[in-house]
Formats: C-alpha cells, sequence, structure tokens
C-alpha cells in the first residue's frame, strides 16, 4: 500500500498485476506465505494447515477479486468486527447459528468467543500442499487451526459458519512490502 492514496486501491492494483502475468497464486502468496517466511513465523502462519495459528480472512469471492469483500477476519480463533462500508456484503447474507448476532454494536462487546470454530463449504485458499479446497472446511479450536479438509467432524460446542459461496484465505501478513517482487 506504500505510496497509494487510498488503502483500498490495493486490491485493484494488484488485478493490475496479475492482468499483466502475475498469477492469482503468486499474488495470494506474496501477502501470506512469502512474507511469512521472511519474517520467520512460516511455521506458524502463511498457510492453512493444522497446527497453525487461526488467522483468517472469509471473503465474499476469490482473493483480490473485483467485487471480493472481507466480511470476517479471525485473529488466534478470535472473530474481529469489520465496520460496514459503502458496496460491503449485506449482513443478511451471512449465514450464522440462531443464537449468534451478525452485527452488533461496537460497544456490545465480542460477538462471539467460541472455544471451537468450524467454517464449512468454502473455497478454501490454503497456501499450503493441499492447495485450493473447494467446497472445504476448517476447524480451529483454541485459536490453532486443528484440521483443514472436506466434511469434517465438528468439536462439541462448536461454533458453525455457513461459508458457502465465501473464500477463507490465511490472514494477510503483509500488504504493505515488496515482498511480491522479492523472488
Amino acid at each position: 500500500t506504500a505510496g497509494l492514496e487510498d488503502v483500498e486501491d490495493f486490491a485493484r492494483r494488484v488485478r493490475e498485476a496479475m492482468a499483466r502475468g502475475l498469477s492469482k497464486d503468486d499474488a495470494l502468496a506474496a501477502v501470506t506465505v512469502i512474507p511469512a517466511r521472511q519474517l520467520g513465523f512460516g511455521d506458524r502462519l502463511g498457510t492453512l494447515e493444522a497446527g497453525r495459528i487461526a488467522n483468517l480472512v472469509v471473503e465474499t469471492g476469490d482473493p483480490f477479486g473485483e467485487t471480493t469483500r472481507a466480511t470476517e477476519i479471525w485473529i488466534d480463533g478470535r472473530r474481529i468486527e469489520i465496520p460496514e462500508r459503502r458496496g460491503a456484503r449485506p449482513a443478511s447474507e451471512i449465514k450464522y447459528e440462531a443464537d449468534v448476532r451478525p452485527l452488533p454494536a461496537p460497544e456490545a462487546g465480542p460477538l462471539a468467543a467460541p472455544k471451537a470454530v468450524v467454517i464449512r463449504h468454502a473455497t478454501v485458499w490454503t497456501q499450503g500442499p493441499a492447495g485450493v479446497i473447494e467446497d472445504g472446511d476448517l476447524v480451529a479450536v483454541n485459536g490453532r487451526i486443528t484440521a483443514v479438509g472436506r466434511a469434517l467432524a465438528a468439536p462439541q460446542g462448536a461454533l458453525e459458519i455457513d461459508g458457502h459461496g465465501m473464500d477463507l484465505t490465511p490472514g494477510i501478513v503483509d500488504c504493505h512490502s515488496h515482498t511480491g517482487v522479492d523472488g
């Protein structure tokens, strides 16, 4: 985002690079796997795999897509509120368990602090050996990813989130560096 007047322009600039030949996988790696490895956190961050820290971004479509918007961010397995923005996906389109409020006021405290979270039926961009898993699930317990795959068993009492039509990526590690051009 260095030099951008509006940081919201970041995804558009990545799309320009992809139009010039940068692959979608390489673009995502430039803000996840590569900076995690360069910062010495490649064993904990940058991919969606069992044992990794559950830093996640849930998006409405392909990473960097023109109409894609982040709908949820999870850090250490805890959901962080994203304020409503113009053009953001309506909260009514996000499906939660009946007892979880989709958009509480910021002063209402955390939306949920479950011990375990399962995101089901999403397109999961693992950035790891499993590649992209269509109709995939992710299980996180106590802030750590415990499983990634299809039709995974949910721990008892887990918060289950319907990820149909959503894409799940590792949390963005670094969008302000030059790591995308650093080999």
